[in-house]
């Protein structure tokens, strides 16, 4: 809670520290109702502060956010608790913004509730952000789920966090099984140590990794898997964890272990050779064929030998062996060309085949040779890596663009001397540089950038500079601020934070750095001290003048009831004072209205009260003691001299030389005024008005009345 005798809602000057805050703020009574508004509440609405007063500010609030922000106002309010309450308020222009607004409870040291304070702040950039990462969150799940590779995400912990479709049938998963499945569970435990080595030192670098390693299926096979992961950062920086890609490579490896057999073989004989092989004769007629050859064309020995490919496959596919076999007869080398065959499992397999000649050992003609290598996988993998690349493309133009979109400035260095850093389009702006330009002051060009970075009033040489230092040391900076000085005398403050960033080896190869421009802000606080002080100050003079009338007052009464009504008196003349000068900012009164409402108390007299004067315009300081020796003149007449009776007169009038002021105070038609014994308050005041405002006092007590005179020089109390 905050006390309510440390805001004083209707001073000025709180009113002109509240317009120039860069938040919109508000203040409500006891009763729930809105008293006060700002002027950046007003404007940002475009209605004025009547039409808002009382509930008329709900009028702006999104209908869907209404009732759950009044209810949540009031619930608070009725608990005297803080709050903080997110909603869209309608612009002057008919948009919505999103905004943050809290509220403190004010309550005075004796513990009676004024009502509440509060501000508005607008977060809908933020919010905007979080959307647009959400977004792509979402776009990274759906794309991930409909890929046709193994693809996972984790936690900055290494916990599985997503696991996308292809790999959930891998290990037999279903959604829900998710949270509790441990992946390390179906790692090959002789692959344990290293893998687990390279996915722990990924996760403390924050970098990616590439591993092989054997994992078990939901059937209970160890499929050679290659993993390949890179880390996954916010758009802030923060290191999010791991995104990575599964690709079996069993079928991979055994097709590389069948062809090294193969050519072990193959001097041999060729019944030995992996994949399929044959041998034609003339004719066309197979006159050879290993099993695997008679598995994939769906024909044993016996119904394979002395047949042709017309008798065995279909007429495209045969026409298609026919004349890969007559470019083999026809090429000194032989021809390698991929065949397509529908074999018995139902699959178009795609073979890389290479075909022939081989001469006939009896002389007859030429025979037909042939190896087929079935590439299936190797191209269904090829498709997969298509896809991922494509994935690839549209993150890194999807990062692209979000720099580019980013309202504050980025900075990045991809080498550790920090000698090229390039900047987003919000970073070329505040630098005052063109998109693309080099923005490093340690690079070929740096002297010749259009400005200078300092911190603490100094210079910072070029090593000592946050993006440079990073690097160097290999360490994040967070929250440091330096100004920028640019030639043509403009200065910035920014607002820096940089993240160093590593290769696979743990070395630095560069940074990152986020720049925010804080110059608003810190020029707003500057003010705000500015006011701090001036009021402290103020603050000061008053208790010292309250101070020296109380004790002035208490020496010249002897009972407390006389001592009120003087000290009241006094203390609502200074008060009276101190108002008009709030009234005009405190730079000064003119000093007939300084009579005037010195004089007010005493309306009773105002018909045998003469004023005359020239507008003279008298500064604070000069203002309060005027005000304090009218208020002890017009006191003493009113009791003892000319405004006890009807028929008595006073004359106020004033001169300004140009040198001096000469003020004048003239009592006629009163009762029989004699010199005091001893010296009042009055006098005292009078004279040591006098002394204060460096000039001289009279008081003469003539027979018909008091006659004062007050000069002072004009030069220092009062101002054009």
């Amino acid at each position: 809670m905050l006390s309510s005798k440390l805001l004083e809602l209707d001073s000025p000057t709180f009113r002109r520290m509240a317009d120039a805050a860069p938040v919109l703020m508000w203040a409500s009574g006891p009763d729930k109702e809105c008293r006060w508004l700002n002027k950046r509440w007003t404007d940002f609405v475009g209605r004025s502060m009547a039409q808002e007063l009382g509930f008329g500010w709900a009028d702006n609030i999104h209908p869907e956010d209404l009732e759950k922000g009044i209810s949540q106002y009031k619930r608070s309010f009725d608990r005297r608790e803080e709050f903080s309450i997110e909603f869209r308020l309608r612009r002057h222009d008919g948009v919505y913004r999103w905004m943050l607004g809290t509220g403190v409870p004010l309550v005075s040291p004796e513990g009676s509730f004024s009502g509440y304070i509060g501000s508005c702040t607008d977060i809908t950039e933020q919010k905007l952000g979080q959307a647009a990462l959400r977004e792509s969150e979402d776009r990274f799940r759906l794309l991930s789920e409909r890929a046709p590779a193994m693809i996972w995400l984790s936690d900055d912990a290494g916990k599985c966090v997503h696991i996308n479709h292809r790999l959930r049938e891998f290990w037999g998963l279903v959604d829900d099984t998710l949270p509790d499945f441990d992946w390390s569970s179906t790692l090959h435990p002789d692959d344990a140590a290293h893998v687990g080595a390279a996915v722990e030192k990924a996760l403390t670098n924050k970098t990616g990794f590439t591993v092989q390693m054997r994992l078990r299926n939901h059937g209970g096979e160890y499929r050679i898997i290659r993993t390949d992961a890179q880390p996954h950062f916010s758009p802030s920086g923060d290191f999010l964890g791991l995104v990575g890609v599964n690709i079996d490579m069993t079928e991979e490896a055994r097709a590389n272990q069948a062809l090294r057999r193969s050519e072990e073989r193959f001097a041999r004989f060729m019944h030995h050779l992996p994949g399929l092989a044959w041998i034609k004769d003339g004719d066309g007629r197979y006159i050879f064929a290993n099993e695997a050859a008679t598995r994939a064309f769906g024909a044993s020995q016996g119904e394979l030998i002395g047949r042709t490919d017309d008798d065995l496959f279909p007429p495209e596919t045969a026409r298609q062996f026919r004349e890969n076999d007559a470019r083999a007869q026809r090429e000194p080398g032989g021809a390698r060309v991929i065949e397509t065959l529908l074999q018995p499992d139902g699959m178009l397999h795609q073979s890389i085949v290479s075909k022939f000649g081989i001469p006939d050992p009896d002389g007859s003609g030429t025979l037909t040779g042939g190896v087929a290598i079935d590439v299936t996988d190797h191209k269904a993998a090829e498709v997969r890596i298509a896809v991922l690349n494509e994935n690839l493309k549209n993150r890194l133009e999807e990062q692209d663009a979000l720099l580019a979109a980013l309202p504050v400035g980025v900075f990045i260095a991809r080498d550790p001397e920090c000698r090229e850093i390039i900047a987003n389009k919000a970073g070329a702006e505040l630098l005052s540089l063109p998109e693309g330009a080099n923005a490093s002051k340690s690079g070929p060009n740096g002297s010749a950038l259009p400005f200078k970075v300092h911190s603490g009033g100094k210079e910072l040489s070029t090593s000592e500079l946050p993006m440079q230092r990073c690097a160097r040391l290999g360490t994040p900076i967070h929250g440091e601020e330096v100004d920028v000085v640019f030639t043509d005398g403009r200065t910035v403050t920014l607002h820096e934070s940089v993240s160093p960033l590593f290769d696979v080896n743990g070395k630095v190869r560069g940074c990152v750095a986020v720049f925010v421009d804080i110059t608003e802000r810190k020029q707003s606080e500057r003010q705000k001290n500015l006011f701090i002080d001036e009021l402290n100050h103020r603050v000061k003079n008053t208790l010292a003048i309250v101070q020296s009338i109380a004790a002035q007052t208490l020496r010249q009464t002897d009972e407390p009831k006389a001592f009120r009504t003087a000290f009241t008196g006094r203390l609502d003349a200074l008060a009276r004072a101190h108002s008009l000068l709030t009234t005009a900012l405190w730079e000064g009164v003119d000093l007939a209205a300084l009579v005037e409402v010195a004089l007010s108390p005493f309306e009773n007299f105002k018909g045998q009260v003469t004023v005359h004067g020239s507008s003279i315009v008298i500064r604070p300081n000069g203002a309060v003691t005027l005000a304090l020796v009218l208020h002890e003149l017009a006191t003493n007449a009113a009791k003892y001299g000319a405004l006890s009776t009807t028929s008595g007169k006073v004359a106020i009038s004033w001169v300004d030389d140009g040198t001096s002021i000469t003020l004048r105070w003239s009592e006629v038609g009163g009762p029989r005024v004699d010199k005091p014994a001893r010296k009042g308050f009055g006098s005292r005041l009078i004279a040591a008005s006098a002394s204060q405002l460096g000039g001289t006092a009279e008081v003469a007590y003539a027979g018909d009345g008091v006659k004062a005179t007050l000069m002072f020089p004009s030069r220092e109390h009062a101002s054009a």
